[in-house]
């Protein structure tokens, strides 16, 4: 019987029965491209910025040093606040939309639409650093095609990295959560 339940708690819930990290995925199968971004090493992710218009053009994660419980006390308002580029397109005029994580939480997950493309960023989910409070960050940015996808980590992880597949627009996002 206990063995039933682990292996029932880890198809609903992956990461739970194990330490190991975990692939979210959304989005077709396209695309020429892959694009993978870590924050770099001492940093955490603390928010997304995304550029789209019918469909998402761009991600990018945004990156922040961590002490104690708080990324924000460290937080400096430098030019790029650290953030790292990645994406397929950045060159189309399409606008950013920016969502940070509260200055206590870091990213736990996103919401999308996705069918063929990742068609729209609907939301970040953010969790209190050591603790498992959720809050929600709208991004809203993107069109209104595809199924909703939440891209959610389980309570106590957090997203390591984007993995991102693009062609001329997003195809797929990954994420990879530990």
């Amino acid at each position: 019987m206990p063995v039933i339940v682990l292996i029932l708690l880890a198809t609903l819930m992956p990461g739970l029965a194990t330490a190991e990290p975990y692939v979210l995925r959304a989005g077709g199968d396209g695309g020429t491209h892959e694009f993978i971004r870590r924050c770099p090493p001492g940093q955490s992710l603390i928010g997304i910025k995304v550029k789209a218009g019918t469909f998402v053009d761009e991600i990018v994660p945004i990156c922040w040093r961590v002490r104690g419980d708080s990324w924000f006390a460290t937080w400096s308002r430098v030019a790029g606040n650290g953030a790292l580029s990645t994406g397929s397109n950045p060159t189309r005029s399409n606008p950013y939309y920016t969502r940070y994580c509260p200055g206590d939480a870091l990213v736990a997950g996103i919401k999308v639409k996705a069918g063929i493309y990742v068609d729209r960023v609907m939301s970040i989910r953010c969790q209190k650093i050591g603790g498992t409070q959720l809050t929600y960050r709208g991004v809203g940015a993107g069109g209104n095609g595809g199924s909703v996808r939440r891209l959610y980590c389980s309570r106590g992880d957090h997203v390591q990295f984007f993995k991102l597949r693009f062609g001329r627009w997003i195809d797929r996002v990954e994420v990879t959560c530990d």
